[in-house]
């Protein structure tokens, strides 16, 4: 008899789905840096500022060489831990990672790529049945006046490494950088809180319309 073929893997892009729905939204951690601590302060997810889908540092911060030093608030107990206990504590049915906004300024693809692989490797062993997805960075604007340090050549081709972590690690890759830049991949005036870089309101509520509709199957 012939071998059963191997099951094509699912392709790592999330791709435009059905609106999935407040529960799937309710089942999923973000965590990341200060655009994800936005969801928090901006009272977008159940529970408002209480929500529990928030991880972030007691900063509202992190930059990615620090995912392992920096501890992250626990919000069902409001104590700091390393997110690897939090992930093996909760053990969310799905995470969103959106991290390395601030590590574009001084990482280089390699060392970007090893510190992102080992907490992606870290998060998996810690909640094996976590569905893990991988976001794209969202663009500054053009007025964001550290363009030196943070612009959009370089928050692109980081997210392009990132794509590529979710292929080798098999995991997903949810591009919510789409859900937020214009038509030349900038962040448009509009969308920012006056800095050139922090989401509005509405302009989270958008990206949470986009995790709705490009679920994860």
């Amino acid at each position: 008899p012939s071998p059963t073929p191997e099951p094509t893997p699912p392709p790592t892009l999330l791709a435009e789905t059905e609106d999935m729905g407040q529960e799937y939204l309710d089942s999923i951690v973000f965590y990341g840096d200060s655009n994800t601590n936005r969801l928090r302060a901006e009272e977008l997810l159940s529970g408002g500022y209480s929500t529990t889908q928030v991880w972030t540092p007691m900063s509202g911060t992190l930059t990615l060489n620090r995912w392992d030093i920096d501890k992250i608030v626990y919000p069902e107990t409001w104590t700091e831990m390393d997110v690897t206990e939090a992930m093996a504590e909760k053990k969310p049915e799905y995470l969103i990672i959106n991290l390395g906004t601030n590590g574009v300024s001084f990482m280089d693809e390699e060392y970007f790529k090893s510190e992102y692989t080992e907490m992606v490797e870290a998060l998996k062993a810690a909640s094996p049945d976590t569905k893990i997805m991988l976001s794209s960075l969202y663009p500054v604007a053009q007025s964001y006046p550290y363009q030196g340090d943070i612009n959009n050549g370089k928050l692109a081709a980081a997210s392009g490494w990132i794509y590529d972590i979710a292929v080798e690690e098999g995991v997903r890759y949810i591009d919510l950088a789409a859900a937020v830049k214009d038509e030349n991949g900038d962040l448009p005036e509009s969308s920012h809180i006056g800095d050139g870089y922090h989401l509005t309101k509405a302009v989270l509520e958008d990206v949470l319309d986009y995790v709705r509709t490009h679920g994860y199957q």
